[in-house]
């Protein structure tokens, strides 16, 4: 039994230290009054206090043992608890297996659902392309088919008796050279060509006839060559016409093979040109086409040794690298023609007009130039070894580099043109005048004859 005076001692504080913070009044109260039950009950007699009586072993046991189940049980319904607080869903999809399995047989059926509709739908779609490619390529077949045998109506009436029809079908040939029929453009240049090679030769106008001897008073007053006279047939205008747009397409398409080939400059291997070879279908041989109107025209790489250009009409027209040899140009219109590197040796161009045209390392030995105005011309590196120049106009043309050796300058008129290295060694018909200046700009003279 626990003394009150020493359990009054050990709840009092010592003197001098502060009350605990948590201790209230109301706790300070009920701490006293225990202290004074427990005072009450130590000053009673021992008879009056309750005997405790002495416990069974056997029901202590089991006692002991009934608590320890008890206690076993209360740690698994903790542990069940605990799991169920911390996995709830695991619990509830244990509950509810059957409503989940059902909802997931159920978007699995949806989800195929959707995937057999799409799979039918691309199926359909894809029916349908093809469907749309079959009807696509009939069409194009009837197409084709209906090209050809429209083609094959204006071949024939190519060759009609009736010269209008001819005309019809030649300039019906236009059409199929419009965007869509690239097929037809080869055929057609080359049945143009036949059709054009099969042109009867005409015959020289009478300005084109041989002309006598000039004049004294002729060199000193030349006259500029004469405006085109005697134009082309219809017909043959009209072939004309279709050559130059299908000759220009195809081109466009030309690559080395057995119908093009590179040309390549004797002097300057690195300068090429694109040319139709000798024997290929667009070999334009013998070609006759005087007073043809080729203005603006893509010619570039023509391949025409020996045509009749007579009079024809080729301003600012592309002749780079086309073979002219032999050809007839007497008083062609050649105003800024393009003809660099162009093969133009023994070509007869009388009276031509060649103004401000471009002939560059140009081939033109031994070709016939009389009259020709030659006024503004580009001759730089020119060959004209042997060419009858005589009364020719080269006012402000540039011959610097040009090769004349040999050839025919009487009555040529000089004034105003660049001569800076240029070959005049053997030249005839050059005035004394004429051989100061060549001389002050550079030009390669014949050494002087030496004093007798």
């Amino acid at each position: 039994m626990m003394d009150t005076t020493t359990a009054n001692t050990s709840l009092r504080p010592r003197r001098g230290e502060p009350l605990p913070p948590m201790l209230s009044r109301r706790a300070v109260l009920r701490g006293s009054c225990a202290l004074v039950a427990f005072a009450a009950l130590g000053t009673m007699p021992v008879s009056a206090q309750q005997v405790t009586p002495t416990p069974d072993p056997t029901v202590t046991t089991l006692e002991r043992e009934k608590l320890v189940e008890e206690v076993a049980k209360l740690k698994q319904e903790t542990a069940r608890l605990r799991n169920q607080n911390e996995d709830p869903w695991g619990d509830w999809l244990q509950n509810n297996a059957v409503v989940v399995s059902g909802a997931i047989v159920a978007l699995i059926g949806v989800f195929r659902w959707f995937a057999e509709r799409r799979q039918d739908r691309v199926k359909r779609d894809e029916d349908r392309q093809e469907d749309r490619r079959k009807r696509d390529e009939d069409r194009q077949e009837d197409r084709v088919k209906r090209d050809e045998d429209r083609l094959a109506a204006v071949f024939d009436g190519l060759g009609s008796r009736d010269e209008v029809a001819r005309i019809n079908a030649a300039h019906n040939l236009l059409t199929f050279l419009e965007p869509g029929y690239e097929r037809f453009s080869t055929r057609i240049l080359y049945l143009v060509v036949a059709h054009l090679r099969l042109q009867p030769k005409s015959e020289p106008t009478p300005e084109e006839q041989p002309k006598p001897e000039p004049t004294p008073q002729d060199r000193q007053f030349p006259r500029q060559p004469e405006p085109s006279s005697a134009p082309l047939p219809p017909f043959t205008q009209a072939l004309v016409t279709v050559f130059k747009e299908a000759y220009r397409k195809v081109r466009a398409r030309a690559r080395p093979g057995p119908v093009w080939a590179q040309k390549r400059l004797r002097s300057d291997p690195t300068r090429t040109w694109l040319v139709v070879r000798a024997g290929s279908p667009l070999d334009m041989s013998d070609i006759q086409l005087p007073g043809a109107y080729f203005v603006d025209a893509d010619l570039s790489g023509v391949w025409m040794p020996n045509a009749d250009l007579r009079r024809a009409i080729l301003t600012a027209t592309d002749l780079t690298g086309a073979n002219l040899t032999g050809a007839d140009l007497t008083r062609a219109n050649l105003r800024e023609a393009h003809l660099e590197g162009a093969d133009l040796p023994e070509a007869h161009l009388e009276r031509a007009d060649l103004s401000q045209a471009n002939l560059e390392v140009a081939d033109l030995n031994w070709a016939d130039l009389r009259g020709a105005a030659l006024s503004g011309a580009h001759l730089e590196g020119a060959h004209l070894v042997g060419a009858i120049l005589e009364g020719a106009y080269f006012s402000g043309a540039s011959l610097n580099g040009a090769s004349l050796n040999g050839a025919s300058l009487e009555g040529a008129h000089l004034e105003g043109a660049h001569l800076e290295g240029v070959d005049l060694r053997d030249v005839t018909g050059l005035t004394p005048e004429q051989r100061q200046m060549a001389a002050e700009q550079g030009a390669i003279l014949d050494e002087p004859d030496p004093p007798l």
